[in-house]
């Protein structure tokens, strides 16, 4: 924190200047999950009705096959949209094991300024830059009698925002406090990277890792505006109320990769089934 006075002497005016840099952590989470069951069909039956129903559209469906974890069944005259199945241990019971692993943080620079007025108008800005990183790791493990089969999903989001925010609070009478505050909302540009691994058996020593890539977009969240009232009973103690308007509809995705078309469904549902808080905050203190 930088604090410069105004001249020496005056109680009238601009009376000080401050200027602060902050870094912040917003939020910080770690949460794994493990599910472990024993089942009689395969992860690689899915991929398979995928492809038997045409849908080409399914690169780890396609790639599955390329690595033969599917492959055509013989049996007479059948037809296609019955002839690919998992390759593994078809009709065995199969053991399953499936852990999501999560973690990330968000921290945020800001930069602000605050002046007095007289003693009787405060004001202040400030410049937030949000700074978020997310990882999400999910490992898929099938065991049999005779075969395996892993498929594993690796995403890490990291990304960048910035924000700013203005308030003021009065004082019109001594036991008096007058307030408001705008946050804009955040802009934050994101970028996905991601890769999908898939092994199995012999395939253990050269996996199947072709699925690297990576998907940007930007996303924007609400901003919020505030007014505030504070009674100060002088040294005796204090009561103050705050409240908050903040419209959730106001989000929006926007794909920095391909077209902005790829959010439309997104976008719409989120202004569908969110909408506009208020918020009332009430508290005191009296000694």
């Amino acid at each position: 924190v930088f604090s410069v006075p105004g001249r020496t002497g005056d109680s009238k005016g601009w009376l000080r200047h401050n200027w602060a840099i902050g870094l912040n952590r917003l939020a910080s989470y770690k949460n794994v999950e493990s599910v472990e069951a024993t089942l009689d069909n395969s992860f690689l039956d899915l991929y398979s009705n995928y492809l038997n129903h045409y849908d080409m559209g399914r690169t780890d469906a396609l790639n599955s096959y390329n690595r033969d974890l599917i492959s055509l069944v013989e049996m007479g005259a059948i037809t296609f949209d019955d002839s690919l199945a998992g390759n593994i241990m078809q009709g065995e019971e199969i053991d399953h094991r499936n852990v999501i692993t999560q973690s990330g943080k968000v921290k945020e620079l800001t930069l602000s300024y605050g002046t007095n007025f007289s003693d009787v108008l405060y004001f202040g800005i400030a410049a937030g830059f949000p700074v978020y990183s997310f990882n999400y790791n999910e490992t898929h493990e099938e065991t049999g009698d005779t075969r395996k089969y892993s498929n594993e999903l690796d995403v890490s989001t990291k990304g960048q925002g910035i924000n700013f925010k203005v308030g003021l609070i009065a004082k019109p009478i001594h036991f008096l406090r007058v307030g408001a505050s705008i946050e804009t909302p955040t802009t934050v540009i994101l970028k996905d990277k991601y890769n999908i691994l898939h092994t199995g058996d012999s395939y253990t020593e050269h996996p199947f890792n072709g699925y690297d890539g990576y998907f940007e977009y930007s996303l924007v969240s609400p901003g919020r505006l505030t007014s505030s009232l504070a009674f100060v009973f002088g040294r005796k103690g204090l009561f103050s109320i705050d409240y908050e308007i903040k419209d959730y509809g106001n989000m929006q995705f926007i794909s920095q990769t391909f077209d902005t078309e790829e959010f439309i469904e997104v976008n719409s549902d989120i202004n569908e089934l969110f909408g506009r808080t208020n918020t009332i905050r009430m508290g005191g203190e009296y000694r």
